[in-house]
């Protein structure tokens, strides 16, 4: 199983290089959208620690860390929220996330760039709401 993972962490690799100028914009885009989710939902979901830790994430562009702190607070976001940002927002990390790594054996060159995509129009919508 090692060497598919292998092989894409270079496919991975080469795809972020080879589309570099997509990737930067759906990056910034997704920083956007994290600063949208912040302002439009979590300000009023989420509790002071769990709030500044929010929002340290999204000011240092760590998606990652944010997505680790805002996922397991779904009861929460959902009471909050009647447009589904928080739902929009999870799409957007998750696309973006499997389009640039190697946690899927056999993703193609193609799928990854309808899921960077897919990423984009979620955060738009992140963005639009």
């Amino acid at each position: 199983m090692n060497a598919p993972l292998n092989s894409q962490a270079v496919q991975a690799a080469t795809f972020v290089f080879e589309n570099a100028d997509f990737v930067s914009r759906v990056h910034e885009l997704l920083q956007l959208a994290s600063e949208a989710l912040v302002e439009k939902l979590c300000r009023r979901a989420l509790s002071g620690t769990e709030l500044d830790a929010v929002i340290a994430a999204v000011e240092a562009g760590d998606h990652t860390t944010m997505f680790n702190l805002v996922r397991p607070q779904a009861t929460q976001m959902r009471a909050a929220d009647v447009r589904d940002v928080y739902w929009d927002w999870i799409d957007a990390y998750g696309f973006y996330s499997d389009a640039l790594s190697c946690n899927w054996p056999y993703m193609t060159q193609d799928k990854r760039y309808c899921y960077l995509a897919h990423a984009e129009v979620s955060a738009l919508i992140v963005c639009t709401k």
